[in-house]
């Protein structure tokens, strides 16, 4: 995404990033990772349940998916620190625009299932587009 925020920004659109962590874990995690983005901080979940962004079975950690991706992500050097939060809860991405109305829903399968930054910027220039023509 980091690569992508003045694309982002020119299509008329803010990132804002929501966790699942306190404030203090949020501000570390900023700090860490260097996010330039807005982040709310929301251990709770009522933003996840609000959009109805889906939890993971608990089975779903023993898919081959999971598996390779884990196996992918070591051999790169990542490494998982320990779980925080809940850890079935799956990343999604989702469109608002100004009036609170959701344009554009992404649903993760698990939870290294992300759009990537093009595709995002390509359904926010349609979603300008649409927007101008009416």
């Amino acid at each position: 995404m980091r690569h992508a925020e003045a694309d982002i920004r020119n299509a008329g659109a803010q990132v804002v990033l929501v966790g699942m962590g306190t404030v203090s874990q949020t501000r570390d995690f900023v700090a860490r990772f260097e996010v330039p983005f807005p982040m709310v901080c929301d251990p709770d979940q009522h933003l996840y349940r609000d959009f109805s962004i889906e939890r993971m079975s608990p089975l779903g950690f023993f898919s081959p998916t999971m598996a390779l991706r884990g196996i992918a992500a070591m051999a790169q050097g990542h490494t998982m620190g320990l779980p925080e939060g809940d850890v079935r809860q799956l990343p999604g991405v989702v469109i608002i625009d100004r009036d609170g109305s959701i344009l554009f829903r992404y649903e993760s399968n698990d939870p290294a299932d992300h759009p990537s930054p093009e595709v995002l910027v390509e359904r926010l220039e349609t979603l300008s587009a649409q927007t101008a023509d009416h």
